[in-house]
């Protein structure tokens, strides 16, 4: 079954997912007329909804999307006319507010997903009246092994282009983890924050990296263009490396508020791609 996928953010409004009345042209006159919503869309569709980060989402958008989530409330109708609480949620039907048009969701599944509220970013405690209607399922961390293969597979692409090493990589990896390690402990990010690190942050660090890296490579004149120019093998590691410091600065050290904190990540960085060899990749 294909599934919609929905992102939430502070920003989000419920003309974004259950749609508006927009002004359109249509035979050279100016008209009203209803656009759909991205959840309407996907309803429409036959898709299964996933909502995204829902904690980001606005307290009113929050308490509209209780209206999509509870079978018990007014805004659904019986196929029968029967009162709502008369009804059999499985042949439901649901009342788009604003259209009014009346859409059948019997076979609707709705996902969402969260981060705790711990890590800041205007995530919220969902309310009862949302988070009663779900079944909760909570993941613990990722594994370090398992966050290895998952990296590898996040990198393949970097590797199968020679973009980077296997050795970078691994260094990436436990830059990584020794964050992660000394926030946890409060031995930096005791100002600003929260500081949360995971598998987001090593996946910008790729972005970046399959972004610049090449542009980074040809600023230098150091890429090569063939096996061939092996003459110019050296170079190419050399500026990969600053390179690579340079996004782990933007991606670890750059986030804290702290400057001595900044200078405790970028000394790691310094201490991790420092003896790396100089070789371009293989």
């Amino acid at each position: 079954m294909e599934c919609e996928r929905i992102n939430f953010s502070a920003s989000t409004a419920l003309e974004q997912l259950y749609g508006s009345y927009v002004p359109t042209f249509v035979d050279g006159k100016r008209v009203f007329s209803w656009q759909d919503g991205k959840m309407v869309q996907a309803i429409r569709a036959g898709k299964w909804l996933l909502l995204d980060e829902i904690n980001l989402a606005p307290a009113e958008v929050l308490d509209r999307l209780a209206v999509l989530l509870d079978t018990s409330t007014s805004r659904f109708v019986a196929p029968d006319g029967d009162s709502p609480a008369d009804k059999d949620p499985s042949s439901s039907k649901f009342v788009v507010p604003g259209s009014e048009e009346v859409l059948d969701i019997s076979n609707l599944h709705v996902f969402a997903t969260m981060n705790p509220t711990s890590i800041g970013g205007g995530r919220i405690r969902l309310p009862q009246s949302i988070s009663c209607l779900f079944m909760m399922v909570k993941l613990e961390e990722y594994a370090s092994d398992e966050l290895g293969l998952i990296l590898r597979g996040l990198f393949a692409n970097a590797l199968a282009t020679r973009l980077i090493t296997n050795q970078q990589l691994c260094s990436i990896f436990h830059l990584h983890m020794e964050v992660v390690k000394l926030v946890k402990a409060r031995d930096i990010g005791r100002l600003g924050g929260p500081y949360d690190f995971n598998l987001r942050d090593m996946a910008k660090v790729k972005d970046v990296l399959q972004g610049c890296m090449q542009d980074h490579m040809c600023h230098y004149g150091f890429l090569p263009k063939s096996q061939q120019e092996q003459s110019q093998q050296a170079s190419y590691g050399d500026v990969a490396i600053v390179a690579i410091r340079q996004y782990l600065q933007l991606v670890y050290a750059q986030r804290f508020q702290d400057t001595a904190d900044q200078a405790v990540v970028s000394q790691l960085i310094e201490a991790r791609f420092s003896s790396l060899s100089a070789a371009a990749p293989a």
